[in-house]
């Protein structure tokens, strides 16, 4: 009877093979000794030949139920390398890995499954967001430095999934019946907005089947932010631009801006850079709202259902059946630009009262509703056929409305963008295994997928609503269309090789490729009408004919009349429409196509008896742009935002160097110390964020102004602010540091991350198209000369969206410390939780300066270009304590304290602050049966 080599997984089966299926040419195990593994108090996995280090158990399920946590940005932030860039209260989230982040670089999975849909967002780091929810999860698998599984491709090497519940999960060992339930709340005022909220799971097996039923619910209030904080430090590090105070008086207090309105490259305020600090009575006003109200609109309502069935045949190929499929939905704000009110006779209030949060922030009320099937197919059959075969199923359906801002085209008035993608694939997939002389055992993974998303929008946005408004008077208003409808077919293959013995040395490497095709539906843009280069010289013909005309003897009306007859559409073989002036809308159908690659090295080496293990990963991949990167156009806040379909893919390239050390009976017989050091350099090519962008043909009189320094350098007739592609690479580099001790009464876990500054320089052509006009008249011919200027010049600045593409990324870390005197019955424990000080960097161009900065400033400002560095928030730590206590193999009881020193934190967005709650108390009960 046949058994295949497979390793023993600490997954379920399905979990395995969804997550084998999602990384299928990266082989399960890499970076690891061959030994036994406990991860946080789960499952042993026993492991055979290279485990990859980058698929390690980053959060397991005794850690997730020992929070209780209700947000996923309490986990992910646990979590050494992860930042969540959503708001605390939102239910959706966008991981970011290593410092990169937004518009889907970063793979995010469900079961295997890749998500990662775009949606509105102001804060653009937010976008290529998923939606997990925390209640249904049994763990978090982190990949760092990337593979080439074909799930993987697609984003720039790491990746995250999210393991939903299993019938493991839920079952006693020995036991063929089971459930689980979990419920928690608030206690008292100090449970600060949460509410009862719990799921239940019910699972089983009975001969060759397996299935699980289960779901959960939240409903959670507004919280208040925490109260505590340094008020020097606060006043020094809080960035007061993006936090309004609503005191009557307007403006920004005199003498508290660090740097004050420097000049960006357009001359759009919104692409200005002010850093401003607290006031002393703005610091007093802070600390008074967040002790007075709960900050309004952070309340989140979610709810989700999921259902397993599994078949297993029981014959000699061990072929398996596994249905997954999961829905979810939820409501919540998002976008959110909190104001601090302070009463006085302004609004009708009495002075000295506790200021207060205003009761209607700006934000983005968003409903949610996301569909995950699949099935999927597996057998064993001999070394080299174990195919597996899936086919799954998405919807993701966002509805997002929002009141437009004031001083834009709609002020106050209600706007909305909904947007549906819905995507369904088939992936196969083959493990072959063999034996190489001098290599030894081997894998060989091959595999194939096709995929197909389609989405769909309907959008009113600022100028959409304008168009309406004229509409009513009879105006034809054209306008840009905002977001456009697409979709796109992919079909990716990858194959890896990798070592499967016992050996000191381990290694493996792959390569992958996808193709795209991106079909567009009717974009609307702008762009220029300008057709070639050339001489115009309709005003010498002019004067020309119309002498030769009078020297007929015609009247001087009359020969001009005849001369401009003669010369009626010579000027239009300049352009591409006759008669439409210097620019026009384009529209129609739009098509392109990608060809992706990517590749990975990894080698580990561990000297026998020695506890270390020294391991390297290089990895190459590359990202696609998106249809709402390329075809984003019209107003936005002010800025006027154009499409850009010339954008390249994005290419990064990964390094990850890291040393593991494990010891055991250290300090006692039963005790076991691990610990690791990694190294992590992310390199990004044509890197995409927003620039100046002359249009694809059109035409400019004076794109660069001052030709040796490139100042004013557009007008509103060359161009806008678009997506465009740095060509200086984009670097994010930094070092992560774990630490995990275990003994039988005693657990200390923990992690640290540390970046390293980079300064990203920001630079791009001026015409990404490489099909732009410059025109020149020549006084003395009366002529119009019409030069190409190809790409015209690499301009460098300060991205407009700063607060993202300038972040300095900070130290963060966490340590959780845990006693178990009872064994398994009573544990007792505390965590720290640490975020560095957050700051930005802004490229300072001097000749696009005044002397007025260097008057307003506090600081002082470059002799020449330079960097500016942007202080955001002040460090943060925060504790928590927690104490779980296990009355019998079914009843556990646990209570969880956050924050419990009452700490402000919080991260600055684009045009606010992702404030986190305050104290908060909550009790947790679990019932196993």
């Amino acid at each position: 009877m046949y058994r295949p080599r497979f390793r023993e997984c600490r997954t379920s089966p399905l979990a395995a093979a969804l997550l084998l299926a999602s990384t299928a040419l990266v082989p399960v195990a890499a970076f690891a000794q061959d030994r036994p593994h406990k991860d946080d108090g789960e499952k042993a996995i026993t492991v055979t030949g290279l485990r990859d280090k980058d698929e390690q158990v980053d959060l397991g399920a005794k850690a997730i139920q020992r929070r209780d946590a209700g947000n996923m940005a309490d986990l992910i932030e646990s979590i050494s390398g992860l930042h969540i860039n959503s708001l605390y209260s939102r239910a959706d989230v966008a991981v970011g890995v290593q410092g990169i982040e937004g518009q889907n670089r970063i793979t995010q999975q469900i079961e295997g499954i890749s998500q990662g849909f775009s949606a509105f967002s102001a804060n653009i780091a937010q976008t290529g967001s998923i939606f997990v929810d925390p209640m249904m999860l049994a763990g978090i698998d982190v990949t760092r430095g990337g593979s080439t599984g074909t799930g993987a491709i697609g984003g720039l090497g790491a990746s995250v999934n999210f393991r939903y519940m299993d019938v493991d999960d839920v079952l006693k060992p020995g036991r063929s019946i089971g459930a689980l339930a979990r419920a928690s709340t608030g206690i008292g005022h100090i449970g600060n907005g949460q509410r009862p909220s719990g799921s239940a799971f019910l699972a089983g097996r009975h001969g060759g089947f397996e299935w699980l039923v289960g779901g959960a619910y939240s409903d959670n209030k507004d919280y208040r932010v925490g109260s505590g904080f340094d008020t020097d430090a606060m006043m020094r590090n809080f960035h007061a631009n993006n936090l309004t105070f609503a005191d009557g008086a307007g403006g920004v207090p005199e003498g508290t801006c660090r740097y004050q309105a420097i000049i960006p490259i357009l001359g759009s305020s919104m692409g200005g850079f002010e850093n401003c600090q607290l006031s002393v009575e703005q610091a007093k006003y802070l600390k008074q709202a967040a002790k007075s109200s709960a900050l309004e609109g952070t309340r989140k309502r979610t709810y989700s259902g999921e259902l397993r069935l599994r078949y297993d045949f029981g014959d000699d190929h061990d072929q398996k059946i596994d249905l997954f499929a999961v829905h979810s939905g939820a409501r919540y704000y998002t976008e959110q630009a909190p104001v601090v009110l302070v009463p006085g006779e302004w609004d009708g209030g009495t002075v000295g009262d506790p200021a207060y949060w205003r009761d209607d922030p700006w934000s983005v009320r968003t409903r949610m509703k996301n569909t995950i099937a699949s099935l999927k197919y597996s057998g064993a059959f001999s070394d080299w056929l174990n195919p597996q075969a899936q086919v799954y199923y998405e919807d993701q359906n966002r509805r997002q409305n929002w009141l437009a801002l004031p001083g834009s085209i709609s002020a106050n008035k209600p706007l909305h963008y909904d947007v549906t993608n819905r995507s369904y694939g088939l992936r196969l997939d083959n493990s072959a295994h063999f034996t190489m002389p001098f290599a030894g055992p081997m894998r060989m993974d091959f595999g194939v997928d096709l995929r197909r998303m389609d989405k769909t929008v309907d959008s009113l946005s600022e100028q959409e609503y304008y168009a309406q408004y004229m509409a009513s008077f009879g105006i034809d208003y054209p306008i840009p269309k905002w977001d456009p409808e697409s979709r796109n077919d992919t079909f990716a293959a990858a194959l890896s090789f990798s070592t499967e013995g016992s050996g000191p040395f381990q290694a493996n490497a792959g390569v992958g490729w996808q193709h795209v095709r991106m079909s567009v539906y009717e974009p609307r843009y702008v762009t220029g009408n300008h057709a070639k280069a050339g001489v115009n010289d309709y005003s010498a013909k002019l004067i020309e004919l119309r002498t030769y005309y009078r020297s007929l003897g015609y009247s001087t009306s009359v020969a001009r009349q005849m001369a401009s007859a003669d010369l009626e559409g010579y000027a239009d073989q300049f352009y591409i429409i006759p008669n439409s002036g210097n620019s026009f809308y384009t529209s129609g159908n739009e098509h392109h196509r990608f060809n992706l690659k990517s590749a990975h090295l990894a080698v580990q080496y561990t000297p026998q008896g020695s506890g270390l293990t020294g391991y390297a990963k290089l990895n190459y991949a590359e990202r696609a742009p998106t249809s709402n990167e390329m075809y984003m156009a019209g107003v936005y806040n002010m800025t006027t935002f154009t499409a850009n379909p010339d954008l390249r893919p994005e290419a990064n390239l990964s390094l990850q160097l890291g040393v593991d050390y494990t010891k055991s009976g250290l300090f006692a017989a039963s005790d076991r110390l691990k610990l690791g050091v990694l190294f992590y350099r992310n390199r990004i090519s044509d890197y995409i964020t927003y620039g100046p962008i002359i249009s694809r043909n059109s035409l400019t009189s004076d794109p660069y102004g001052d030709a040796d320094t490139g100042a004013h350098l557009l007008s509103p007739s060359a161009g806008g602010i678009a997506n465009v592609n740095s060509l200086t690479p984009y670097i994010r580099q930094g070092f992560e540091l774990n630490l995990d001790y275990r003994q039988p009464l005693f657990n200390l876990r923990g992690n640290l991350t540390i970046p390293l500054r980079h300064d990203n320089n920001i630079c791009s052509w001026h015409s990404p198209s490489g099909k732009a006009y410059l025109s020149t008249y020549d006084d003395a011919t009366s002529n119009t000369i019409y030069t190409e200027l190809g790409h015209g010049r690499k301009l460098c600045y300060s991205s407009w969206n700063w607060m993202q593409t300038g972040l300095i990324q900070p130290i963060t870390g966490s340590l959780t410390a845990t006693l178990t005197p009872m064994g398994d019955k009573l544990e007792l424990g505390g965590a720290a939780h640490y975020r560095g000080r957050q700051r930005a960097v802004y490229r300072y161009i001097e000749v696009m300066q005044t002397n007025n900065n260097r008057l307003n400033s506090t600081a002082p400002l470059p002799d020449g270009d330079g960097w500016l560095v942007a202080n955001l928030f002040p460090s943060v730590m925060k504790f928590d304590l927690f104490a779980n206590y296990k009355v019998n193999d079914s009843i556990k009881l646990g209570v969880y304290a956050a924050n419990v020193t009452n700490r402000m934190d919080a991260q600055p967005t684009t045009f606010g602050y992702n404030f986190y709650p305050g104290r908060m108390l909550k009790a947790n009960l679990e019932l196993r049966f």
